[in-house]
């Protein structure tokens, strides 16, 4: 008869830490949480420059100072007549800048910082106070509000990054979705820390202000981190915009996560219009305490992955996994299996920033 072959012994597991005091774990969780942050800046950053990078805009530059080269090589006469000539347009822009704010303050009016992009109006609007910026890694979501934007609604998608300024910087990202940066400390980490008032307060104006002069009246606020949950009913309040609250996650299975954080998502399941989870188990745990609830399950982008790849394919038994590599993704039981099936291929496709 037959027998399947016996299981190989698994590696042996590192010893537990030593015991640590509560002020350590607090400690290490702090410096986890901002190495995690400074993580995602530096993605972004790098994101961003490839985009730069890739841009038309980036091409015209790069032929430009091509051009440059060969006409007014740096050194050169020529290069120190352009450097002058460059100078004395600065300065004519200056002085017709000084002389435009001059004939707006005799003419009594204020003047704001230009908001780039036109923003549609007309249909009801999706403020999204998001959970990862646009750029990071392309998921629920920026695929949602994709959505609502292909169906008409201006879609204002909040960074999680923040400057120190009291306006809301707006850029276009794609149609019918503009990214907005709010006002705030920009040393905060959404993950960990809680919305203080003064933030708060200002973010509001900001938004207040912004919704004015685009004629955004009619809006729905659809918040996807516990850390909103302020500004979201703070925005209903003044705005009578309603509360949407798109559970993505168990907050309580990330280290990081405060225990503010968790109260605060309680209450923001409390008070929310309508709360969307994510997962039958989160919609379980969930529709008990929120006013309504609706399972809305993560999806694919079919198209997008129905590419057939025509490389000759391998007989191996193949166990793929695609998804984010972070503290959550159990690498002892992955070391398990690939110690007991060591013919088999386990192929892991995902960032290890978490």
């Amino acid at each position: 008869m037959l027998m399947d072959p016996p299981l190989l012994a698994p590696p042996p597991l590192p010893d537990p830490p030593a015991a640590r005091s509560a002020a350590e774990d607090r400690q290490l969780r702090r410096l986890r949480a901002e190495l995690r942050a400074r993580d995602r800046e530096i993605q972004d950053l790098r994101d961003r420059l490839r985009s730069i990078q890739a841009s038309d805009a980036w091409a015209i530059v790069r032929t430009l100072e091509q051009w440059r080269q060969a006409v007014a090589p740096i050194g050169t006469r020529r290069d120190r007549l352009a450097r002058r000539w460059v100078r004395g347009l600065r300065r004519i822009k200056k002085l017709a800048s000084s002389i435009a704010k001059t004939s707006a303050r005799i003419g009594g009016r204020s003047r704001r910082p230009t908001i780039a992009g036109p923003i549609a109006t007309g249909r009801q609007a999706v403020v999204c106070l998001s959970v990862i910026d646009w750029d990071f890694r392309f998921q629920r979501p920026q695929q949602l509000m994709r959505c609502f934007a292909a169906a008409g609604h201006p879609v204002l998608y909040a960074a999680s990054r923040f400057h120190g300024g009291h306006e809301a910087r707006v850029r276009p990202i794609e149609t019918n979705v503009h990214e907005v940066i709010l006002p705030g400390d920009p040393a905060t980490t959404i993950f960990r820390d809680t919305l203080a008032d003064a933030d708060r307060a200002r973010m509001l104006d900001a938004m207040a202000r912004l919704a004015s002069e685009r004629g955004l009246s009619d809006a729905v606020v659809v918040i996807q981190h516990p850390y909103w949950t302020p500004m979201a009913e703070s925005l209903r309040d003044r705005l009578g915009w309603p509360i949407v609250y798109d559970c993505l996650d168990d907050h309580s299975g990330f280290w990081e996560n405060a225990p503010e954080v968790l109260a605060t998502e309680r209450r923001l399941i409390a008070t929310a219009d309508l709360v969307v989870a994510s997962s039958r188990r989160l919609h379980d745990g969930i529709r008990a305490r929120a006013r309504v609830s609706a399972l809305i399950r993560n999806g694919c982008e079919f198209e997008h992955f129905a590419k057939v790849d025509e490389r000759p394919r391998s007989h191996t038994p193949t166990i793929g996994y695609y998804g984010a590599i972070a503290d959550w993704f159990d690498a002892r039981l992955m070391a398990k299996l690939a110690a007991s099936r060591p013919e088999w291929r386990f192929e892991l496709i995902g960032s290890t920033l978490g």
